[in-house]
């Protein structure tokens, strides 16, 4: 995720205690790359978190016992599966 952050000029501030590969910072590239109207790198953004969000999303719903972050999750998966977010990309299908 470093590189990829790095591949457009972006990086982490220094004590943000972000993780390069937390969920805030992955979305938040997704988001960069559509307000610089690169369809491509939001499409690879896309794929990228479309490969392991599911798997997070499930474990989210199955330790949640208060209902919140199972909505939450509940609510990135809607956004990921958007058709308007689907337009907005350009997503390539794997070969």
């Amino acid at each position: 995720m470093y590189a990829l952050l790095g591949q457009y000029g972006l990086l982490i501030a220094q004590g943000s205690g972000e993780s390069a590969n937390h969920l805030s910072i992955e979305l938040a590239l997704l988001a960069n790359r559509l307000q610089n109207s690169d369809l491509e790198g939001a499409g690879e953004m896309h794929a990228r978190l479309s490969r392991w969000t599911p798997a997070f999303i499930a474990h989210c719903k199955g330790k949640d016992a208060h209902g919140f972050y199972a909505a939450v999750a509940d609510f990135l998966a809607a956004v990921l599966a958007s058709r308007r977010l689907a337009q907005c990309c350009v997503i390539r299908k794997p070969q």
